[in-house]
């Protein structure tokens, strides 16, 4: 007797589905959708669609940096799948403490605007971080000096020395003049998991020049899942950059770790504006299950240098120089033009250069002591070095003065370290330098003999021997 066994599958010929964020209703491009217990799985294009090609019936896995996972029963039209973005991401997928103040909607009395994860991967590209920012309402952000890193934003009208900005809580503007030098957080772009724009006092409980409103960001923290991923990105003027990443994900002792090292290079929108620089970026997480403590602690760093422009330019200035050749009134409108900008040595040169690198160390440490009483504890450093370049001495030569550039070379006729199209011969102006130069004999001043000329005690006495 022969017994016939068989077995039998269904399969659907398709899986399709879009997925979008449940509480705007944008899309997700990007999105994970795996089909549950296998490595099968695509990813959403950028108008958040998918397709699962002969997926048996089963359960399929939906899941995007910043928002809740969803499991659902597989079907041929999924139709649209809403995901439910987590507190700025930073809530189910990783782990951060809860010392960062967050304006919740209809809850906190503040004008506020939130940018989710998937908007800003959605929109960076090669824009820098305020950029991003630019369609919230009550938010103006533009580039000021060209180069990559000297953007400014303004909020309800204040300047940046008039708005709180708080990374994780920490806050970020300059110590002395309240600015924000957004050069040193280049790498925001590559790990920041959400932003809240609170437009008017808010609710920081910090004391922060916050009269135009309060700006926080938040990072990636220790994910819980575990993952990695290698990107390059290309955009226009040389723009190139390099990043790789990876989550350990969380262990059965309640430890997680993540790391991302980007590298970028470019040569920048507007003329002799090129630059450089690494994002470096590490999170160590603790929570074991069934604790009633988290911590985490996270370095942030993007070393970066680049050129600048920052002499301000006459419309005649634009019309004449740069690309479109040199003839007024032509009606070609060179925007890129750089009066800062020349030649050394065959390269691209620049008397305004600036370089810097200040890492931001955060440790964070939740205990909740009570079901009503937890205590938030935050502990951060931050130490920078760098400087910028410019002119010293005799630079009337060089740089026009009360005037424009095209009176300055010929109405003035002031030629000697400008080429024909304006710009800077820094090779002349070096051989100037080295031919005009004469060693300092020694001699000092009758009224300094004697006197402290260094902060190493050195001085000079009156037969100018070293004393």
């Amino acid at each position: 007797m022969g017994i016939l066994c068989t077995t039998a599958s269904m399969s659907l010929a398709q899986v399709t589905g879009k997925v979008t964020d449940a509480s705007t209703g944008g899309v997700l491009p990007g999105a994970n959708v795996m089909v549950e217990g296998s490595n099968s799985g695509v990813a959403t294009g950028p108008d958040g669609m998918f397709k699962l090609n002969g997926v048996t019936e089963g359960n399929i896995v939906v899941s995007f940096i910043g928002y809740e996972t969803l499991t659902l029963a597989a079907k041929a039209d999924m139709g649209s799948i809403g995901l439910e973005p987590t507190a700025l991401g930073l809530g189910a997928a990783s782990i951060i403490a809860n010392v960062v103040d967050i304006a919740i909607a209809r809850e906190t009395p503040v004008a506020v605007s939130t940018i989710s994860p998937a908007e800003i991967a959605l929109k960076v590209g090669n824009m820098e971080f305020p950029e991003i920012m630019n369609r919230t309402p009550g938010v103006y952000a533009t580039k000021q000096g060209g180069g990559y890193g000297d953007s400014r934003i303004s909020l309800r009208g204040f300047d940046q020395r008039n708005t709180s900005f708080l990374i994780n809580g920490q806050p970020v503007n300059d110590m002395e003049n309240g600015w924000v030098y957004w050069s040193n957080w280049q790498g925001l772009t590559d790990v920041a998991s959400g932003i809240q724009i609170q437009r008017g006092l808010g609710a920081s409980r910090l004391a922060v020049p916050s009269v135009g409103g309060t700006v926080s960001i938040f990072t990636k923290a220790a994910q819980m899942e575990q993952g990695g991923s290698v990107s390059e990105t290309f955009g226009n003027d040389g723009y190139a950059k390099t990043s790789i990443s990876y989550n350990t994900g969380k262990n059965n002792n309640g430890w997680a770790s993540s790391f991302l090292l980007s590298q970028w290079s470019g040569e920048g929108y507007v003329n002799n504006t090129q630059g450089a620089g690494w994002t470096y970026f590490a999170a160590v997480g603790y929570e074991p299950e069934g604790s009633k403590h988290a911590m985490n602690l996270s370095v942030l760093g993007a070393g970066q240098w680049h050129h600048q422009r920052d002499v301000e330019v006459s419309i005649r200035d634009y019309d004449y120089f740069g690309e479109g050749g040199q003839e007024l009134n032509d009606g070609k409108i060179d925007r890129r033009w750089n009066s800062n900008g020349g030649m050394l040595d065959g390269e691209e040169f620049s008397m305004r250069r600036n370089f810097y690198n200040k890492p931001l160390a955060t440790f964070n440490w939740d205990w909740t002591i009570t079901e009503n009483l937890t205590l938030n504890t935050s502990l951060y450093g931050s130490a920078g070095r760098g400087g910028g370049t410019g002119p010293r001495g005799r630079n009337y030569d060089v740089l026009p003065y009360r005037q424009d550039l095209y009176s300055f070379m010929y109405e003035d006729s002031v030629t000697q370290f400008r080429m024909d199209d304006g710009q800077v011969n820094y090779d002349a102006i070096i051989a100037d330098n080295q031919t005009g130069a004469t060693p300092h004999d020694g001699s000092v001043n009758g009224n300094y003999e004697g006197a402290l000329i260094g902060s190493n005690q050195w001085s000079i006495d009156a037969d100018t021997s070293g004393t």
